[in-house]
């Protein structure tokens, strides 16, 4: 079991709708959703709840074109982060996400208002 987040977007329709040359536009979303995707990852390791740190250690970031995962592959880690009858949520892919929801959103209006210009 993994549990991951996912950040993408969809260049084509953003060029469709103001003209633009595609790639020109796919190179501001990929930083965009670069700078995203590390930016949720900082978040999640800095709110994992640490024992031995293998939860932490665990948590990676693949970067493809136009989208960004964060995942683990520790097979507790969604008990540790749902919680279950005996033990308490902590959200830590989740809390991350939220918390850096603002600057995410910063990212993508950067790299339209660059595109377009």
């Amino acid at each position: 079991m993994s549990f991951e987040v996912q950040l993408s977007t969809n260049a084509e329709e953003l060029a469709k709708k103001f003209d633009k040359d595609v790639r020109e536009i796919k190179r501001f979303l990929e930083r965009a959703v670069r700078q995203s995707t590390f930016l949720v990852e900082r978040g999640a390791k800095i709110k994992t709840p640490v024992d031995t740190g293998r939860l932490r250690s665990s948590i990676e970031t693949k970067i493809m074109p136009l989208q960004g995962t964060i995942k683990t592959i520790v097979q507790y880690a969604r008990f540790v982060h749902d919680g279950t009858r005996f033990l308490r949520p902590r959200p830590f892919m989740k809390d991350a996400a939220d918390e850096a929801s603002s600057e995410i959103q910063g990212f993508f209006r950067k790299a339209v208002h660059d595109a377009l210009q």
